[in-house]
Parts: C-alpha cells; structure tokens; sequence
C-alpha cells in the first residue's frame, strides 16, 4: 500500500530541489526526508526515469510485523526540462511491479506538463494583470495629458489676448511721450526731458516684452507667418551689431565679426523674423559674458546630410561666457524656462546675467525650426570662474523651407 507522498519542484535542479507538498495516509505531514531518499530523488531527476528502491523497515518506520517498505521516485519531466520529482513510499510483503514504474514514467510526463501549464497560465495571469495596471496608468497620464494641454492652450489664449490689451496703452503711451519730447517746453529743460526719455524707454522695452510675447503665443499655436525674402546673413549680422555699440561699450566686452561671414551665400529667409534669432542669441552672449570676455560669430556653407545635399549655411555665436550644463543645453529653449534662480532676477536686456521673460531662445528655436532650421548649444558645463563659454549653432537652409529631419550637425 501506498503510505505517504512527497513532490518536489525544483527551477534549476535535481540539487536544488525543494519539497512543496507532503500528504500521506499515515498523516505524517511536512518533514524532513533522510538522506537516503534524497539520493533516490536525484537519480530519479538526473536519469529521467523511475527509480524504485528497497529501504530498511526499521528505518523507514514501517509497522510492527516487519513489512518491506519501498521508496519509488520518477521525474516530472516536460519537453524542455525536469521540473522536480514525485516520491511514493511503499509498505507491504511484495514490491510495486515492474509495470508501476512505466505507469509512473507517464504520470510524470503528464504532472510535469500539467505544472508547466500551470505555471505559464500564472505567469499569463501575472503578465495580464501588469498590463491592466499599466493600461490604468496610462489612461491616466493621458487623462492628466488632455488636462495640461487645455490647460497650456488656455495659457497661450491668455498670453495673446494680454498681449494685445496690453499694446493699445503701450500705443497712447508712447505717442504721448513723443508729443511731450517734442514740445519746446520740455526739449529746453534738461530735467523734464531726462523724465521723458526714461518714459520712452520704458515703454520701448515693455513694447518689446510684449512682442515677444505674442511671437511666443504664434509658434505654440502654429500661426507664425514666415515670408522668405533675399537675404544676405552678413549684412543682417553687422547691422545688429551696430546697434548693440552702447550696450558693448557699457559691458566692456569685445565683439568680433569673423570674415568668414561675408562668404556666406544668400539665403530665401523671413528677415524680421531672422533678425529676431540673431539679436537674441547676441545679446544673449553679452549678457552672459563677464567684463573682459569675447564675443564671436563665424559661419560656413554645410550640405544636407540625405541624398538631396541641400545647402544650408551655419552661423555660430560663440562667447567666453559662464557656459550652460549639458543637462540645460536642451531646456533653455523651452518658453519661460529662467537661466537662472527667479529669487535673484534682475531685469535688464544686457546686465551681467541680467533676467527676462525666459522667452528669447524660445522664439529663435521656433523660428528657425519654422525655416527648416535647427539651433542647439554646445557648452563644456556652467562654471562662474574659469567661464567656459558656449557655442550656439543656427542652421538654416539656403532655400526656403526643408524638412528638419534631414538636418545634423
């Protein structure tokens, strides 16, 4: 008769086996096998066969009248692998038959296929519940996606709507002071007319504030107008730099036009919109660049890397300044995105590390992306003592609107 039953599953092998279930009709329950068994175990599992043995009675604690005991061990086997092994324990006057462990061979084959699919359905079953989860998780980001979408388009609506409000008294304000500018009154006293001047230039830099902002709001709602007209990058450059004379003489920093730019051909370009790009990535590196530093902007003619080998031209701005962290170097160019901490901003348009909106490399990357460009930064990291510097690359094509795909540095 059969008196007690073991299974053992293993994942690796016979070596590491370890019993999971023990029932047998003397109620024994879970208890450690000797180690005799143990070698019927793994013999079983390294033969893939059954193995049937004779034990001591005495020492398998078989009953009073000294009945033989028997230990029969056969693998559960699957196409793959032995998935453990299965141990019957035997008592009686006869050995099991030869026959019993054929049976048992395809018992085996049978539990350990059944343990397989079991395991694979769990495993399914786990793998199933996971992507419901992650399915939740994502219908939930999605939820919070559409949310900060109205939310960011809202923004945008409000910023141009502000903007627009805003220039009508920007308009009074600024006809006003001109009128006063020009009243004799005014021009022959010193002090109302420095009063004036400091009206005007208010007005011009918050005009100027508020253009930004509204260029803002049309590259986020996809409605900046681009006008490609002749133009010769040199002479636009120089003439920027023209305007920026006080601003460099009040910072004490050199500005240099490297030859190289007059080399460069004409472009198909929006020149309001070009002008914008350059004026902010100059000032930028003013701004940014200590007393005694350099300024440089060089160029070159470069070629698509695609079969088309459409020309592009590359104007670099390069700077002795404080330099960005590679992390930054891409979110910069994000709208609003302070170069600094907004607790020690400091208005100016050229002071050293002097604040703004945050909106001037947001502006030049969607203009040039609307070009076809691309602009990015390269910069060893931000450091305020030794000033790295930073290089700024503005790729435009020669001709009017290419995909940006196709556009590598």
């Amino acid at each position: 008769a059969c008196t007690e039953v073991h299974l053992w599953l293993s994942r690796a092998n016979a070596d590491g086996a370890e019993e999971i279930v023990s029932v047998g009709s003397d109620n024994a329950g879970h208890r450690p096998l000797p180690e005799s068994i143990w070698n019927v175990i793994h013999t079983a599992c390294r033969e893939q066969s059954p193995i049937l043995e004779a034990a001591e009675a005495l020492a398998q604690g078989a009953t009073e009248n000294k009945e033989s005991t028997w230990i029969l061990a056969f693998p559960l086997l699957t196409v793959e692998d032995t998935l453990g092994a299965a141990v019957l324990r035997f008592t009686g006057e006869h050995a099991p038959p030869v026959a019993a462990c054929e049976i048992f061979r395809a018992v085996g084959v049978h539990v350990g296929t059944l343990v397989r699919h079991l395991e694979e359905y769990h495993l399914l079953r786990q793998e199933r519940e996971e992507l419901e989860e992650a399915h939740a998780r994502l219908q939930h980001l999605e939820a919070r996606y559409e949310q900060l979408k109205r939310l960011d388009e809202a923004k945008t609506g409000f910023i141009t709507v502000a903007s627009h409000e805003l220039r009508t008294p920007l308009t009074v304000l600024s006809g006003y002071s001109q009128m006063l500018a020009g009243d004799p009154l005014v021009a022959d006293d010193p002090y109302r007319a420095q009063l004036i001047q400091g009206i005007q230039q208010g007005a011009t830099r918050l005009r100027t504030i508020v253009d930004d902002m509204l260029d803002m709001a049309r590259i986020d709602s996809r409605t900046l107008q681009i006008q490609p007209e002749p133009l010769f990058p040199a002479v636009l450059i120089k003439s920027i730099y023209s305007s920026l004379h006080e601003i460099l003489s009040k910072r004490k920093v050199m500005f240099t036009l490297d030859p190289s730019l007059d080399r460069l051909p004409m472009v198909e370009a929006d020149i309001d919109g070009v002008r914008k790009v350059f004026y902010h990535l100059m000032v930028n590196a003013i701004k940014y660049t200590p007393e005694g530093g350099r300024v440089q902007i060089w160029g070159r003619t470069v070629k698509a890397r695609d079969p088309s080998g459409e020309p592009f031209i590359e104007v670099v701005v390069s700077d002795t300044g404080i330099g960005i962290d590679p992390e930054l170097q891409d979110m910069i160019f994000a709208r609003f995105y302070p170069a600094r901490d907004v607790t020690f901003h400091s208005s100016g348009s050229s002071k050293f590390k002097g604040g703004g909106p945050g909106l001037g490399l947001a502006i030049a990357r969607g203009i040039v992306e609307a070009h076809g460009g691309r602009i990015w930064v390269e910069s060893p990291g931000h450091d305020e003592k030794r000033c790295p510097g930073s290089k700024f690359h503005v790729l435009l094509p020669v001709h009017a609107a290419l995909g940006t795909e196709t556009l590598k540095a």
